[in-house]
């Protein structure tokens, strides 16, 4: 049976449609629903309203290398009522952002927990980024960038401070996301991972010739 060329697989994976599904969390409040509704609808309301379980945002977007990708971003309840329910929530997810408010300290010495929770209900270890959001009520901050930086670092944490009124940085945070996990996927797919590119998150959208060699 032959096998298709590396080449004509790497070509295939790069062109192909990635989905990938990330996961807010942190304490209520911290403006998760706003961040999820920034990046998929670029909208802001100031309405405060709290998620019940969970709140699904989708968003189609390329990368800036042409790639054609599927956010599905979860928003997560913060209240501690709805927390047995997590661990469903973000156990097939692929990715996490623990979010806080730069406003306030509370959310912040939290985040402790929040990693806490998440390392012990995901089977895999999965990208994390630490969001610092609201830098637009900077004149409230209660936590300093740096702070938050060391957090991040010590955990091995991506880090970035986004304000989901005005929608600074919202977009990078999704875009560090996906860039870890495609690089991650497309790696296990070239040193041996066996498991389906669909199983993860890899839909490919150009048939490839499997006779054709790197000649033909």
């Amino acid at each position: 049976m032959e096998v298709a060329p590396a080449f004509a697989i790497r070509n295939a994976v790069s062109t192909a449609l990635f989905r990938c599904n990330i996961s807010l969390v942190g304490d209520a409040g911290v403006g998760k629903t706003s961040i999820a509704r920034q990046f998929g609808k670029n909208t802001f309301s100031e309405e405060r309203n709290c998620t019940v379980g969970l709140d699904i945002t989708t968003r189609h977007s390329q990368s800036s290398d042409g790639q054609k990708i599927v956010y599905h971003i979860h928003d997560t309840a913060g209240q501690e009522k709805f927390k047995s329910m997590l661990p469903a929530f973000i156990r097939n997810c692929d990715a996490i952002a623990v979010v806080y408010d730069v406003g306030c300290r509370t959310s912040f010495e939290n985040v402790s927990k929040w990693l806490y929770f998440v390392n012990n209900y995901l089977p895999v270890e999965a990208p994390t980024i630490l969001v610092g959001n609201k830098v637009d009520l900077d004149h409230c901050r209660e936590v300093s960038y740096e702070e938050g930086r060391q957090t991040a670092d010590r955990s091995n944490l991506l880090f970035l401070e986004t304000s989901a009124k005005t929608g600074e940085k919202v977009t990078d945070v999704f875009q560090q996301l996906s860039t870890v996990l495609r690089d991650r996927r497309i790696s296990d797919i070239f040193h041996g991972q066996k498991a389906p590119l669909s199983s993860q998150g890899i839909i490919l959208s150009e048939h490839i010739d499997m006779k054709k060699g790197c000649c033909s």
